[in-house]
């Protein structure tokens, strides 16, 4: 997952699994929304 704040990229999120599908549509919910608190917490 791309992090980007005032259009900039900052980083990226990577997340693997050793099984397919292994994630469900509310783990990405809580990815996003994790990944959200770390772009306000970042000063770029």
């Amino acid at each position: 997952m791309p992090l980007v704040k005032n259009g900039r990229l900052i980083g990226v999120l990577d997340l693997d699994s050793p099984k397919l599908a292994r994630f469900t549509a509310q783990d990405q919910a809580g990815i996003e929304q994790l990944a959200a608190i770390f772009l306000r917490l970042t000063d770029c």
